[in-house]
């Protein structure tokens, strides 16, 4: 049988525009290192990864990983964004992100690669839902505050993070870079004597939140509400239009910037609060209180610096007083706040079911047959409060059971209806007290 012909020829592949660029601009930053360097010690760069698959395969590919031989993809990354942001004009482009993905040599990946995307191809080829994919995995990854310092410094706040409307406001973009180097350095950066503040943010998905709280900071004092959407807060509409979020995360967002004042007279005061008071604020923030308690500590962080108060004593005081609240709040048994239910409740779900059965779902997840059948009235908008008021008290006297709370419920019923519109059962007639 006649031996096959193996093609020794390289393949000559054709780069596009935007790669002709990619190119360009990674040899001349090379050939300015190698300046620095031995001159038996070349830099050598190779475009590698998926985009080598998909060139071979005809594909397109929005990625485009370059492997560097003898210099970590960090060093790289960030003497190739100094050789952008002095040679613009030049390029007629920018650098986009910068992420790092470690050498492997279990998988036979013994280069560092240098994630990079350009300007260029983020303003007219890439679409928002991938910035979005591209900012999830850089935030994800090991290397968020490189990636939100080097976003800051070649200028690429409005084109990755900004809502796609005209007019955009002026934002005050250096305090992303601010909150990046708070992030780092104080909500992970702290062990003794802030413990707690250290272990506040422990999940990938607490940390992307907290990376993603950085990145909108620049637009905490900036009015809640864009004048185009009056049921979100700028910061959250920004992430959600700008960024093609999900709603969960845009949620938390939104929380964290109409919250953020609230958790600041939270700390302030929790010393002067009962416990059923604090447990009703802790469920009032909802289970993503980690993220708004840990948002609204950089923020205090950040108003520190930007009234040139860089004094490192004041910074230890402010978190002394998180690091108090914190430790309050697990000594007092309420980090699962927010999934507290009160006693005067029905384990069976909530039913959806005729006005007159006497049981109301809602967010809360408040059920008040116990308190409409001792009050003999049907159930409607007074039961919230009157059922928040009763854990309330039910929280503040841990050793009562519920004929108590009950008990309590029925001697206290002018002072709980009080102001509250209700519908009696018999009567069936409008009431309402003062």
């Amino acid at each position: 049988m006649a031996t096959p012909t193996i093609l020794t020829t390289p393949r000559t592949l054709t780069l596009s525009s935007e790669e002709a660029v990619v190119r360009k601009i990674s040899v001349d930053a090379a050939q300015e290192i190698d300046r620095d360097r031995p001159e038996d010690d070349p830099l050598v760069l190779r475009f590698t990864g998926g985009w080598a698959r998909d060139k071979l395969l005809g594909l397109q590919s929005a990625d485009l990983d370059v492997g560097i031989q003898n210099m970590t993809g960090y060093d790289f990354a960030t003497r190739l964004s100094e050789h952008i942001s002095a040679n613009t004009a030049k390029y007629g482009t920018k650098l986009g992100s910068v992420n790092k993905i470690g050498s492997n040599p279990k998988k036979s990946k013994h280069l560092e690669t240098a994630r990079v995307g350009f300007l260029s191809a983020l303003k007219t080829k890439i679409s928002r839902e991938r910035v979005g994919m591209e900012i999830d995995g850089m935030f994800k990854g090991c290397n968020a505050h490189a990636s939100l310092s080097l976003i800051h410094e070649v200028d690429l706040y409005n084109e990755i993070f900004a809502p796609p409307i005209q007019d955009l406001p002026v934002l005050p973009v250096h305090d992303m870079k601010i909150a990046a180097n708070i992030v780092r350095h104080r909500l992970f950066g702290s062990t003794s004597p802030h413990p707690r503040i250290s272990e506040l943010l422990t999940t990938t998905s607490e940390k992307y939140l907290v990376w993603l709280i950085a990145a909108m900071s620049p637009r905490k004092n900036q009015p809640l509400y864009l004048a185009y959407n009056k049921n979100m807060p700028a910061a959250a509409t920004a992430i959600k239009e700008g960024l093609r979020c999900p709603n969960n995360v845009s949620g938390t967002i939104a929380k964290v910037f109409a919250n953020w004042k609230v958790i600041q007279n939270m700390v302030i005061n929790l010393e002067h609060w009962g416990r059923g008071k604090t447990a009703l604020e802790m469920r009032a923030l909802d289970t993503d209180w980690k993220n708004q308690v840990g948002a609204c500590l950089m923020f205090e962080l950040m108003d520190l610096k930007e009234n040139a108060n860089d004094d490192d004593e004041v910074e230890e005081r402010v978190m002394d007083k998180y690091e108090t609240f914190l430790k309050t709040i697990a000594e007092e048994g309420l980090e699962e706040a927010p999934n507290f239910k009160c006693l005067l409740t029905v384990s069976s779900p909530p039913l959806l079911s005729s006005h007159n059965s006497g049981v109301v779902a809602n967010s809360w997840g408040y059920q008040g047959n116990d308190v409409a059948a001792e009050y003999a009235l049907t159930s409607g908008a007074w039961m919230k409060p009157t059922i928040e008021r009763s854990l309330q008290h039910q929280l503040d006297n841990l050793h009562k059971g519920k004929d108590e709370l009950l008990q309590w419920v029925r001697g206290n019923r002018q002072a709980l209806l009080d102001g509250l519109e209700y519908v009696g059962v018999s009567v069936g007639e409008g009431k309402k007290t003062r």
